[in-house]
């Protein structure tokens, strides 16, 4: 669903394959005369539009009232979800057009563009801003274990002094896995 400053836009929350969709718009504020409000259905790509999907005629506007539009849309190859382009225009001429909107549609478990994925974080975590900084930065020898002091900062919790030790199996640089011994 959508809210616009001239209309309420409702479509389904996904789009299962070869079965019909409806786009139910009620129109708010002062609609001119001669208005017509029309409902296009376009397929989208992954990487953007697709081409042209559904379309069912036009219907006399009159300000605050609903209107149905009934699509019956097919699958089409790499169609990643459904735009459903909502508008007013004079004799419903789309290069006309006087307010437009588009909502998406995706398929059943899709996303559209810039939603953000589920969190797979377990209700249990909770994340806490963290760092570390080196108060001697290592410079160990290629195979070499070695040690550096340390201070952990926790947003928190406040600093705490702690040391690192990493094992022989590092390469050139100071990154990889280390064990920390925080110091009392």
């Amino acid at each position: 669903m959508k809210e616009t400053d001239w209309a309420k836009i409702e479509t389904p929350d996904s789009w299962t394959p070869d079965t019909p969709l409806e786009v139910k718009i009620t129109l708010k504020g002062t609609v001119p005369a001669g208005q017509q409000i029309c409902s296009h259905l376009q397929w989208m790509k992954k990487a953007g539009w697709g081409g042209f999907l559904s379309w069912v005629p036009g219907k006399a506007a009159e300000s605050g009232k609903t209107y149905v539009f009934k699509h019956k849309p097919k699958m089409k190859d790499g169609l990643d979800r459904i735009n459903c382009l909502c508008f007013l225009a004079p004799d419903g001429d789309f290069k006309k057009k006087t307010k437009s909107d588009n909502v998406g549609v995706p398929l059943p478990g899709g996303k559209l563009p810039g939603e953000k994925p589920a969190s797979s974080k377990p209700d249990t975590v909770t994340f806490k801003k963290s760092y570390i900084w080196l108060e001697e930065p290592p410079k160990p020898a290629k195979g070499a274990s070695f040690g550096c002091n340390l201070v952990l900062i926790d947003a928190d919790e406040g600093a705490g002094r702690g040391r690192m030790v990493w094992g022989a199996d590092l390469g050139e640089t100071a990154s990889g896995c280390g064990v920390v011994t925080l110091l009392p």
